[in-house]
């Protein structure tokens, strides 16, 4: 996810093509607005190992990304017709 919002966010701030905004919207909706597919990650859990019980470190890793990368497109997303004040009130921005 982190990834490809920020691939779609680059690719709408150079080339202003809606379509990169669309779906870099979508995907942020999905994740983190719409009350029946968002989620509260919560890295205690983002490397889980089958059989173990104790939790890893190495989930923070994974999860650096999600701030840095969300916030950095949603600024991308901004100036596009499928991100606007809406979206700003409920991710709290």
């Amino acid at each position: 996810m982190s990834k490809a919002i920020k691939v779609l966010g680059l690719a709408y701030f150079f080339s202003d093509n809606e379509a990169y905004a669309k779906k870099g919207s979508s995907i942020l909706k999905t994740w983190f607005i719409h009350p029946r597919t968002h989620m509260n990650p919560n890295l205690k859990y983002a490397q889980s190992v089958p059989g173990i019980e104790k939790s890893r470190r190495s989930g923070i890793l994974d999860g650096r990304d999600i701030p840095a990368m969300g916030l950095d497109s949603i600024i991308f997303f901004s100036n596009s017709k499928y991100w606007g004040n809406e979206e700003n009130l409920v991710m709290d921005l």
